[in-house]
């Protein structure tokens, strides 16, 4: 039997709650279960669910503004289902979304299921398609570590846990050791999940601080160390995430602050993974074959080959593509 466990961090943000249980609870089945974890809301949420929600399978529980990581991994304890599935309170489930994904986990039995997802931003509504195979594990890593769009077998949990700190990117903390662990991984080319990102107030849409990916790094070295992570994952997980994605992460569209974040990388990258330079993931090669995983991947590709030579020219090129995505977005134009 297929059980699965709704875990939904909220906090001030009861309006949208409504309409995301509201989503899950036609789809709610015998075994099932809404566990949602308030980080300490001011707005009633503990109170309204309480007395409106009275039903042996919906569970709330309030901890104090400890932040999204927290509320999961406790959320993950009080499971009691195969599997869960990670909402954030302002989002929501499509229709029959959780009955196919039953079927599909019934039938070929996965203990990791990706799926796509709706992205509202503003007033635009857009499809992502992951596009991955789910044989290749390389794809997987490479993929932006949401949680909610995929549904994960609660044994993937055991020992690993969502970084205790209240911080962001804390799902690049743990989703890839998730996937690392998964032996049948599925993708379904279906879109299961309405991603709002108009409210990024909630607790797991806070603007992202640019540190917090390091912090969220030290979860990855410690379930390295303590041997849940192959070295070619972990070798690829360090370029995937600096050279790929925090390079380009910089504070503002000031050229200092281009250097200054390039300059943290190149240290960290020197003093956590000296032989960052002979990857084999900085590879053109590499990029043709994956392109399709994450956008501009040969561009990105190309600037990690001048940033191992060079600091201050792939800064440069890095301030350039900023400066032309950042009027691009403004003249509705869109760098492939």
């Amino acid at each position: 039997m297929i059980t699965i466990s709704y875990v939904i961090p909220t906090y001030n943000n009861l309006t949208l709650l409504k309409r995301c249980l509201s989503s899950i609870l036609p789809q709610l089945e015998n075994g099932d279960k809404i566990i949602i974890v308030d980080d300490g809301s001011e707005d009633g949420t503990f109170e309204f669910v309480k007395d409106n929600y009275k039903k042996d399978n919906i569970v709330i529980v309030q901890q104090k503004n400890a932040g999204s990581g927290a509320a999961r991994n406790r959320g993950i304890a009080m499971s009691d289902t195969k599997f869960i599935w990670f909402i954030d309170s302002d989002d929501y489930i499509l229709e029959s979304s959780s009955n196919k994904a039953k079927n599909i986990l019934k039938k070929e039995g996965y203990d990791l299921l990706f799926f796509d997802y709706v992205i509202k931003e503003n007033n635009d509504e857009i499809v992502r398609k992951i596009n991955l195979n789910p044989k290749i594990k390389t794809e997987l890593l490479l993929t932006i570590h949401y949680p909610w769009n995929k549904i994960i077998n609660k044994q993937l949990f055991e020992s690993v846990e969502f970084p205790k700190d209240r911080i962001n990117y804390e799902d690049h903390g743990t989703i890839p050791i998730i996937i690392s662990r998964a032996q049948h991984i599925g993708y379904e080319n279906d879109t299961y999940y309405y991603y709002d990102y108009n409210h990024p107030n909630n607790i797991s849409k806070q603007k992202e601080k640019n540190d917090d990916m390091y912090l969220a790094f030290a979860n990855l070295i410690r379930y390295y160390n303590e041997g849940f992570l192959k070295n070619e994952d972990m070798d690829l997980l360090f370029i995937q995430t600096f050279i790929f994605t925090q390079l380009f992460n910089t504070p503002s569209y000031k050229f200092k602050d281009v250097y200054l974040n390039s300059s943290k990388v190149k240290h960290y990258l020197s003093d956590a993974f000296p032989g960052w330079k002979q990857s084999p993931y900085i590879n053109f090669n590499f990029a043709d074959q994956h392109r399709h995983v994450i956008n501009n991947l040969k561009i990105k590709v190309g600037v990690g080959i001048l940033f191992k030579y060079n600091i201050f020219g792939s800064s440069v090129l890095i301030y350039a593509l900023r400066l032309y995505k950042n009027v691009s977005k403004k003249m509705g134009i869109i760098l492939h």
